[in-house]
């Protein structure tokens, strides 16, 4: 295969970016997985190529390098089929629609897929489960996660200015206090402790988590809440 091309194609109205040279895709393959990269040394298991790329997407954007193994062994790929692959994945398991760019790169004769996963701005973006059912995905270090409700809300309202008339009344001071002497709480345990309906306690988490005042974390049961 000619080493100096391909030609560019179009994809959701932009077309593939210029031919990566290998010093710099080996470059890149040296990180090794992380927040913003992923390998894959095929395409296999759209639900689960969806989960990876509403992840990017609702997660700051990042990349999969197709052609890679788990390890960075460069084992290549069909790099168009790939990517039509890929194509078809965010048209039938994603929504709504996520933005790719792709470009090659070339090791002798294998070829190495990188593709590109813009991050969104209409979040949060979901993908189609087995059941049928839309769920939303996170990137955390090199893992996809579900996110949580609150999580979920605060997808929602990125890019949204912080109200500035965000009440700082009762129930927010009681989780101050609670959080000061037991360290962290999960939505749950914040609802029957404070009695409040879960819609009411997300709101409250979202809010003092805009706010810088709490972080969610992880525990293990599941996401907590503690000061940040």
């Amino acid at each position: 295969m000619p080493r100096n091309q391909p030609e560019p194609f179009p994809f959701g109205g932009k077309t593939a970016g210029p031919e990566r040279s290998i010093a710099e895709v080996k470059r890149l393959i040296r990180e090794g997985e992380h927040q913003h990269q992923d390998f894959k040394e095929t395409i296999s298991g759209r639900r689960k190529i969806a989960k990876s790329l509403v992840a990017f997407a609702n997660s700051g954007g990042g990349r999969l390098i197709v052609g890679v193994k788990d390890n960075g062994r460069i084992r290549g790929c069909m790099a168009l089929e790939e990517r039509h692959v890929l194509e078809s994945i965010v048209k039938d398991f994603c929504r709504p629609e996520i933005q790719l760019r792709f470009s090659v790169g070339y090791d002798e004769q294998k070829e190495i897929l990188i593709c590109e996963v813009l991050e969104g701005d209409k979040k949060p973006y979901s993908a189609l489960s087995e059941e049928k059912r839309w769920w939303v995905y996170v990137r955390k270090a090199d893992q996809v996660q579900q996110a949580s409700p609150v999580l979920f809300e605060l997808l929602k309202a990125e890019g949204r200015e912080i109200p500035a008339n965000i009440a700082f009344g009762e129930n927010e001071q009681w989780l101050m206090d609670f959080l000061k002497e037991e360290t962290f709480i999960s939505l749950s345990a914040f609802c029957k402790k404070a009695e409040l309906n879960r819609k009411s306690a997300i709101r409250i988490l979202v809010n003092l988590i805009r706010m810088e005042v709490i972080q969610e974390v992880d525990g293990p049961h599941g996401k907590r809440y503690q000061l940040a």
